[in-house]
């Protein structure tokens, strides 16, 4: 669990090796991304924003199943914020960019592809455009931080393959994303 704005490591945990079972405590006022991994497995993030005034939350189960790593697998990075109708990175990327790093430098023999998607606001032309420049800045982090380039593809898709509606804003938020797929 890392503190987004101040990019530092919050806690860690380890999951009851009988029943999966964890427990973390994220305090009011922060925000945070979680990683969750296992050898042999995909890993997963997550994006909590406890900012928000209207945030109540008692507590806040969640199953995390995991994808065993192999071809065609993917996983969304949560934790890639860009901001509207840019490709530029927030500076509370920085967390997600180092974690995918390392995630790497522990897996030399992934060979991945970083697909860029987009909402269907604006026009097709524009979203693979966008799709395909934020797809290039993550790329480019990774090449600038130690990831031999031959491991790395990148692609944009536009809006073409939503993971949810477009007609909400928490829909549209969805398919804004980057994913990362195991291509061997």
């Amino acid at each position: 669990l890392y503190n987004m704005v101040r990019n530092s490591l919050e806690g860690q945990v380890k999951s009851d090796s009988t029943n999966g079972k964890y427990l973390m405590v994220l305090t009011e006022g922060a925000e945070y991304a979680l990683y969750i991994e296992a050898p042999g497995y995909l890993f997963k993030s997550y994006h909590f924003d406890f900012n928000r005034d209207s945030l109540d939350l008692q507590g806040l189960t969640a199953n995390i199943p995991l994808m065993p790593i192999r071809l065609g697998e993917s996983t969304t990075l949560n934790n890639l914020l860009f901001a509207l109708d840019s490709y530029e990175l927030s500076e509370k990327s920085l967390v997600a960019l180092q974690f995918i790093r390392d995630y790497l430098v522990d897996h030399p023999e992934l060979l991945i592809e970083i697909g860029g998607h987009t909402d269907n606001s604006g026009s097709d032309e524009y979203n693979q455009t966008l799709s395909e420049n934020r797809a290039l800045t993550v790329y480019n982090y990774l090449i600038e931080n130690g990831v031999d380039r031959s491991r790395l593809f990148h692609a944009g898709y536009g809006s073409k393959f939503p993971l949810a509606t477009n007609s909400t804003e928490e829909g549209r938020a969805k398919n804004r994303r980057i994913e990362l797929s195991i291509l061997k």
